[in-house]
């Protein structure tokens, strides 16, 4: 169905159809669909763009624009939102990450700015706040040590710093480098918007749906600034239901186990394809079970509290008043992160 659709949108669907193959994909030049159609190449890119986040087609590899490089990262974060909210599976969830990943490098995103999994953040953080704590107690406690000890703990902690930093400006510059798109995008789209209500008025024709269509974009970038923010801020697991839930889970896998043998027996026995069939079925249905089961004892496992808040004011007060065992270019790391996380405070969300 397209309904709702543009113009210019069905039109490039039919374009895409016409010129894919039997196994349904289609390659494109952008510069020759936008001759053939009458339209702008940033027309093009807007319209596949749209389609592919209605869902209408799947885009597989871009060039380096700006715009598949929004495109991407977004998709990420609806993806590891999905994964979040137990919409998809784990397995699910990290084919579809080794899909972007493989992507990634065509776009100029490293594949390390994509987190492998939606509490690898939560963890770097942790991580990161120990051995910065680290440096804190080491100064105070630097009277009481020898300096070969005092010289060899502040190489260790200075460069685990550093090379967890490392890891978590790259996911930060992935999130920062969408919400940047975004909300570039957003102004656009607002500038875009006042000429049509402006055109309307003196000319006195209904774009009613033209506007509508504009509104709607904006309502959907905003929210998707929301995803990749929320990404840095994980909520509050309410760990009576949890457990409530493994519990269910357990219980849930101790019968389908017992159901699996059984069938599993008979199939193996009777030599019957359909039973075979069921088996492997059931297995696959425990094998889910105990993912997510696991991800919930993961969870459970974390101080699920405001991690990232305290670590950004961690970093902050750290880089205002450094110890004296903090190095040059552990210093430098932190305030490239400490500006990342201020800027990211500024994006419009919902």
């Amino acid at each position: 169905m397209t309904e709702g659709l543009t113009d210019l949108q069905k039109n490039l669907l039919t374009y895409i159809k016409v010129n894919a193959s039997v196994s349904h994909r289609a390659t494109i030049d952008i510069t020759e669909a936008a001759k053939k159609l009458g339209v702008t190449i940033e027309e093009v890119e807007d319209a596949l763009i749209f389609l592919a986040e209605k869902d209408y087609i799947k885009i597989v590899k871009a060039p380096p624009t700006p715009k598949a490089r929004e495109f991407f990262v977004t998709v990420f974060a609806k993806l590891i939102t999905s994964y979040v909210q137990g919409k998809i599976s784990q397995k699910e969830y990290l084919d579809r990450l080794a899909e972007l990943r493989n992507i990634s490098g065509h776009i100029g995103i490293p594949p390390e700015g994509f987190p492998r999994e939606p509490n690898q953040i939560l963890e770097i953080f942790t991580s990161l706040a120990k051995n910065i704590q680290a440096l804190h107690r080491l100064e105070s406690e630097s009277s009481t040590l020898s300096p070969e000890v005092r010289e060899k703990l502040q190489a260790e902690y200075n460069q685990a710093v550093i090379e967890i930093s490392k890891t978590l400006k790259q996911i930060l510059a992935t999130i920062e480098d969408s919400c940047r798109n975004l909300a570039k995008q957003i102004d656009e789209l607002e500038a875009q918007l006042k000429i049509i209500e402006a055109d309307e008025k003196i000319r006195g024709i209904d774009k009613t749906i033209e506007k509508q269509h504009i509104k709607t974009r904006i309502e959907e970038t905003r929210k998707n600034i929301s995803i990749m923010l929320s990404l840095l801020q994980p909520q509050q697991v309410d760990q009576q239901k949890l457990l409530q839930e493994a519990e269910r889970i357990k219980k849930l896998i101790t019968t389908l186990q017992h159901q699996y043998e059984i069938t599993n027996a008979k199939a193996l026995i009777e030599g019957n394809p359909t039973l075979k069939e069921e088996a492997r079925k059931l297995e696959t249905q425990i094998n889910q079970l105990k993912q997510q089961l696991a991800s919930i004892q993961s969870t459970l496992s974390q101080t699920n509290t405001s991690q990232t808040q305290e670590l950004t004011t961690l970093i902050s007060n750290t880089v205002e008043n450094p110890p004296s065992t903090i190095t040059q270019e552990t210093l430098k790391q932190l305030k490239e992160i400490n500006a990342i996380l201020q800027r990211i405070k500024t994006y419009p969300t919902t």
